[in-house]
């Protein structure tokens, strides 16, 4: 179980890359797309594979996000400058 742990560290390395780069639609909907995939396999793999849930979810999330960041539109990205 602790080798999913390394997608936990990837997915939020590229997440916050892409929040840094301005591309806050992706990170959202990667993050959703993670909890709505944790939320529906808990129920379907309840009670046996609850454990093996989260990691797939994680997983969901950088496959995403890293598909994201591999394109590269982040980068063009323009920030809000109030945020600064």
């Amino acid at each position: 179980m602790c080798f999913f742990f390394c997608f936990i560290g990837m997915k939020m390395s590229v997440d916050g890359v892409l929040r840094g780069g301005g591309d806050m639609q992706m990170f959202t909907i990667a993050n959703l797309v993670n909890l709505g995939l944790r939320v529906s396999l808990a129920i379907a793999l309840a009670p046996r594979f609850v454990w093996y849930v989260v990691p797939l979810g994680w997983l969901a999330n950088f496959l995403l996000s890293g598909w994201e960041y591999r394109r590269g539109k982040w980068k063009g990205k323009k920030m809000d400058p109030s945020i600064r």
